[in-house]
């Protein structure tokens, strides 16, 4: 087997290995690339400038401050309880976020939100508290949505947390 390098996702590879294909080129050391090494077919290569999967922010998403602000509302409406761990609260996020890019609801934040009969009292709640941990279950959404699944519905345990599920 000889090493190939795939510009596109920094990946280095074997010529056997499954997730070799397309624009993948034959290289013989790392040097003036950054790369990783894939970690199922392990290439015996040494990698010179290691590849670094930047962050995700909301910036990445072309967020406005009113969609992000809706989003911390939905959050304090479903989950306001500070002892609420943040990761739970972003699934509230998440779930919100699957709806918008499933094609079965609206297609904004907004619209989501007000769809009749889905978060009924949500948008004329009115007071929202916005505690630390509830503006950072938005932002450790963004920062980490690989972490989360493609639940887009959820409703309360009767326990003070939510169950989360894909309809």
């Amino acid at each position: 087997p000889y090493i190939v390098y795939k510009p596109s996702t920094k990946y280095v590879h074997t010529n056997t290995c499954r997730w070799n294909a397309g624009d993948a080129v034959v290289i013989t050391d790392t040097n003036g690339i950054e790369a990783r090494r894939c970690n199922e077919c392990n290439p015996d290569i040494k990698i010179v400038n290691e590849y670094v999967k930047p962050e995700p922010s909301m910036d990445d998403y072309g967020l406005t401050e009113d969609e992000i602000t809706l989003l911390r509302k939905i959050v304090s409406y479903e989950y306001g309880s500070d002892w609420v761990p943040v990761y739970e609260k972003a699934k509230v996020v998440n779930g919100v976020m699957n709806r918008v890019y499933d094609s079965r609801f609206p297609d904004t934040i907004y619209d989501v939100l007000t769809q009749s009969g889905q978060f009924p009292g949500f948008y004329t709640y009115g007071t929202y508290y916005m505690s630390d941990s509830i503006i950072a279950s938005v932002d450790y959404y963004f920062a980490h949505t690989d972490e989360f699944d493609n639940s887009n519905s959820w409703y309360a345990d009767g326990c003070g947390y939510n169950v989360f599920y894909y309809q």
